[in-house]
């Protein structure tokens, strides 16, 4: 086994040791360069940053959550440079952008002026945004507080969908699902969701929402509601549909553990489960499907499922290295950030062996204090690794 531990490179006969600061890699039958950081942004806040970054061309854009004026960025990709700011308060959402505009909705306020909008921010609002200049194009402030699901689109519809919470952490919170239309912000339909609603995705014209209460699906039209599985329940896991027609999501919460569902999109009806050994561990990522294989993450571990068998392929972590974020696969590596949930330990990017988990590399972020990490998921576009952590820093890696 080889380790990279530090800036020197150290050769004796009985083994080789590679040091780079920041990096710890191990020897395994699928490997990669150590990468190299290209630039790093101070943009994001320092506590709980799910949001991610959107690449479109060469731009690279996310959003702040609880750092000043919380703005949403746009970055050159080669360089890091600031393009432009625009100030929109606290947000939660990976910023979406369909044709010219980008979108993103808030999760929580401070009281500051918004640029370009003459007025106090005291109200909770979905956004778009020009994203070449980040002038406000229209807002729309009938989301509840704790708005933090990701937008999700249905662009030949011109529609935008979205869902919010009000008291996210009370026994019994009330969600909100909507409709707005993409070019003026109007609102098209509102339907209640009993329960924290954490997001939701577009597909074959229903609009599928996860949340502590239930999986539901809604008509995309009228927001009726088409069917709900109350068996599951998901606190930050969002639903994706395969390849082959099934949809996948991470139970866990409450005294649900945590479980990996196959659910037929068109009725709701569950297909097949897999649960995992500990009772006490929850989901926390969205799946991620690959070669007939899923992956998805909980406190401890990071685990992979093999689809047609419906079991465990392998599982990774423990020590504090469980994902929060939600992995990103390319070239058959996959990549993923930790979060501790004691204070005084570090947290990691890692990449990992696909087929096996092993460990090819992994680099420290200094983000020690309680509930602190790497909640976003990592985004790779043009051979480079971006990713946000709560040191308040936006970083790119290149890698092969």
């Amino acid at each position: 086994m080889k380790k990279v531990l530090a800036v020197i490179i150290l050769v004796s006969l009985l083994a080789a040791t590679i040091i780079v600061i920041g990096f710890t890699r191990d020897q395994t039958d699928r490997t990669q360069e150590i990468p190299k950081l290209l630039w790093k942004k101070k943009v994001v806040g320092t506590f709980d940053e799910f949001a991610g970054v959107t690449v479109v061309n060469k731009t690279v854009y996310t959003v702040g959550k609880t750092m000043d004026n919380a703005p949403v960025t746009a970055l050159e990709a080669e360089t890091g440079e600031i393009i432009w700011q625009t100030e929109v308060g606290s947000c939660d959402s990976t910023p979406m952008i369909v044709d010219n505009r980008l979108f993103v909705i808030n999760c929580m306020w401070d009281d500051f002026t918004v640029r370009d909008v003459d007025q106090p921010v005291d109200k909770e609002r979905i956004w778009c945004l020009n994203k070449e200049k980040g002038t406000v194009i229209w807002f729309n402030d009938s989301v509840l507080p704790d708005g933090g699901g990701p937008v999700s689109s249905a662009p030949a519809k011109n529609r935008i969908f979205a869902c919010s919470t009000k008291d996210i952490y009370a026994k019994k919170p009330i969600g909100r699902v909507q409709s707005f239309r993409s070019d003026n912000g109007g609102l098209v339909w509102t339907s209640s969701y009993v329960g924290a609603s954490t997001g939701g995705i577009f597909f074959e014209n229903r609009y599928i929402v996860s949340g502590t209460n239930k999986l539901a699906a809604y008509d995309a039209d009228n927001g009726e509601r088409i069917w709900a599985n109350k068996e599951i329940k998901s606190w930050d896991s969002l639903p994706v549909v395969a390849k082959d027609g099934v949809l996948y999501i991470g139970g866990g919460y409450g005294k649900l553990p945590l479980t990996l569902f196959a659910v037929n999109p068109n009725n709701g009806d569950t297909l097949w489960s897999w649960r995992a050994e500990n009772n006490r561990e929850l989901t926390l990522t969205t799946p991620v499907i690959h070669n007939e294989k899923v992956y998805f993450g909980g406190y401890s571990n990071l685990y992979c499922v093999d689809l047609k068998t419906h079991s465990l392929v392998w599982k990774r972590g423990g020590g504090g290295e469980g994902p929060y974020s939600t992995p990103v696969i390319a070239n058959e590596i996959i990549y993923y950030g930790s979060t501790t949930l004691e204070e005084g330990e570090p947290d990691y990017i890692f990449a990992r062996d696909i087929d096996t988990g092993n460990l090819i590399w992994k680099y420290e972020i200094d983000t020690t204090g309680r509930l602190q990490g790497i909640f976003s998921q990592p985004t790779i576009s043009n051979n480079r690794l971006y990713f946000t952590a709560d040191d308040g820093y936006l970083r790119c890696f290149s890698i092969p």
